[in-house]
């Protein structure tokens, strides 16, 4: 299958470049700083660029069959810059008739809707810290913007991400019941990549987290 990856210069990214490229597909790998990749392979196309640019996001998507982005939102960018660029990419999604995306989010997201109706959000900020609530605010917009869409898209939540090596043992729930528990990004990666290979998990919102 041809993939791109969004994200591939991070450490996530890294590793699900690797794998795809270990099972045989063709990868276009999307980065900001092409360094961060220090990986070249025949099967590997590298697009360095700007996933705001509608243009560079359109160039890597030519003749692709399945999307993955691992970008996560940074503490300088604005809190509507993770939105956008998810709208970015699936504008060009579009344009190239490409349907399926998966994409990681954070289980913030997850802990915001188990609360609502119980505490207004407005109750439920007062008691975060400003770099929290700003956090909440970025992941709400992404999930958001990723479920209103018409594609065939998944969203993986995760807890706290790790550099654990990959053991393949861990667990996959619909439902958020588990706090404060680790994924390592190895085995997020394999799960990312199998799901979006094998088309499960359409308009879901898994939580994986380590076994």
């Amino acid at each position: 299958m041809r993939i791109v990856i969004f994200g591939a210069g991070g450490r996530t990214g890294n590793h699900l470049v690797r794998l795809a490229i270990a099972l045989g597909h063709d990868v276009t790998a999307f980065v900001r700083k092409p360094n961060k990749l220090p990986l070249s392979h025949e099967r590997m196309r590298v697009v360095v660029g700007d996933a705001n640019d509608e243009f560079q996001v359109g160039r890597a998507l030519q003749a692709a069959e399945a999307v993955i982005t691992v970008i996560a939102p940074t503490k300088t960018a604005a809190e509507e810059n993770h939105a956008h660029i998810l709208h970015t990419i699936l504008q060009s999604m579009e344009r190239n008739h490409i349907k399926r995306i998966v994409a990681i989010g954070e289980s913030l997201i997850l802990d915001t809707e188990s609360l609502a109706g119980v505490v207004s959000t407005g109750m439920r900020r007062m008691f975060m810290t400003p770099s929290h609530a700003r956090w909440m605010r970025i992941s709400e917009q992404y999930s958001a913007g990723i479920r209103a869409s018409r594609f065939d898209w998944t969203l993986v939540c995760t807890h706290q991400l790790t550099d654990e090596p990959f053991d393949g043992r861990y667990s996959v729930e619909m439902r958020h019941k588990k706090t404060n528990v680790r994924a390592s990004r190895a085995n997020v990666a394999d799960f990312v990549l199998r799901i979006a290979l094998n088309g499960s998990h359409i308009h879901e919102v898994p939580i994986i987290s380590n076994a």
